[in-house]
């Protein structure tokens, strides 16, 4: 029996992951595009090629966060395929939603690298990679844990209304029953106050975070026909 979820409590986490959204993206808008920090073998890595100094930041802050135990938590999820392990002994709880494999990676990078090119001023300035690509690393893991919460939000709506398993194999279907527009909106409107709050770009917020809602409906939806589904 798994635990009962609470929509409301994730719902509160996902507000307060908004705030922390918001707010990297003002941190990613001081500096410049830095185009050379995606380009793979742009930036000399001893030991390494074919690889960006963005992907290697990615690898290195999952590789520390591994080492704490983060991803053997059932709400965090790694993007990269390389093997990480924590020497630390910990208790981790049992996990209230099946797990499933669901391939974010890739579209949350397109996007975001697009994203940028309307957070951030044009230009090239080497005395910021560091600081690039550690915001660029951090944001892609928090809107990869906040697009991942789409499971337990699935979840939680199918134990609320189990006549949900009526249309799991219909994605349309499904997606029509789980989508809420009224807290789409709030959603939208509460990360646009933020970046005004912050001096960013509203209207290049919102189309992040429509993006974001658009996602994680997709991750409800493939969480309920994976998991519950035939």
């Amino acid at each position: 029996m798994r635990s009962k979820l609470n929509l409301n409590d994730l719902r509160t986490k996902i507000n307060q992951m908004t705030g922390r959204i918001v707010s990297r993206l003002k941190d990613r808008s001081r500096y410049v595009l830095n185009d050379a920090v995606y380009r793979r073998d742009a930036i000399p890595i001893e030991g390494r090629s074919g690889v960006s100094f963005f992907e290697f930041a990615l690898e290195q802050l999952e590789k520390y966060h591994a080492s704490l135990g983060r991803y053997k938590f059932p709400d965090q999820h790694q993007l990269t395929n390389i093997s990480l392990h924590s020497p630390v002994q910990r208790w981790f709880p049992p996990s209230p939603i099946r797990q499933v494999d669901i391939e974010l990676k890739d579209e949350i990078i397109a996007f975001y690298t697009i994203m940028l090119r309307d957070l951030c001023r044009e230009g090239d300035d080497p005395t910021t990679y560091g600081e690039t690509v550690y915001c660029d690393a951090d944001l892609i893991v928090l809107l990869h844990e906040r697009i991942n919460l789409g499971r337990f939000v699935a979840e939680s709506k199918f134990q609320t209304d189990q006549s949900v398993s009526t249309v799991v194999e219909n994605r349309d279907a499904l997606r029509i029953r789980l989508r809420n527009p009224k807290r789409e909106q709030t959603v939208v409107d509460n990360a646009r106050k933020i970046a005004l709050n912050y001096d960013l770009k509203p209207d290049v917020v919102e189309r992040c975070f429509r993006w974001l809602i658009s996602k994680t409906l997709e991750v409800e939806i493939d969480y309920l026909q994976l998991a519950k589904g035939s």
